[in-house]
């Protein structure tokens, strides 16, 4: 008798899929805030949405300590890195700036450089640079200065000093 031996083939199928840098991130949706008024900390870099790559997506503007909070708030003036991870490790880094608004300087100006009891005073303030968005405008003390909200006062001074 004759055994027949017959072997038996298997066959192990090993796959390696390799991230390529297209898989990585493609590009970020976010927006820069910059500051409100010369020398604040009040700059802004909110990350809307990430697109590519695999989520969860890390955070950071030092480039070592990575969050799961895509906003930054509280920042000065100046370059930023902001590097996002994914969750296969890869990074990307965006090189973003907070810009500083000119400094505000305003001079008071009078029409005249004396102030004599009951002749009107016109004063002027003088802001530069001329093209600053005022969100307000205050001038001291309120009782002295009826509008409040324009950059010039008349007033008429009553009482005389000595």
């Amino acid at each position: 008798m004759q055994t027949l031996v017959r072997p038996i083939i298997a066959f192990t199928f090993l796959l390696f899929f390799r991230l390529s840098a297209s898989a990585c991130i493609d590009s970020v949706w976010y927006k820069v805030k910059p500051v409100q008024c010369f020398s604040l900390r009040n700059g802004e870099i909110l990350v809307n949405k990430v697109f590519g790559g695999l989520a969860p997506y890390y955070y950071s503007i030092d480039g070592q300590s990575f969050s799961t909070n895509p906003n930054f708030d509280h920042l000065w003036t100046g370059d930023y890195a902001l590097s996002i991870r994914d969750a296969s490790g890869c990074v990307t880094t965006i090189l973003l700036n907070i810009p500083e608004p000119p400094e505000l300087i305003v001079r008071l100006q009078a029409n005249d450089s004396s102030i004599v009891a009951g002749k009107p005073l016109v004063l002027s303030a003088l802001v530069s640079p001329e093209t600053a968005d005022l969100g307000s405008i205050l001038w001291r003390p309120p009782y002295l200065f009826s509008n409040q909200d324009t950059l010039s006062q008349r007033l008429i001074i009553s009482e005389t000093t000595n």
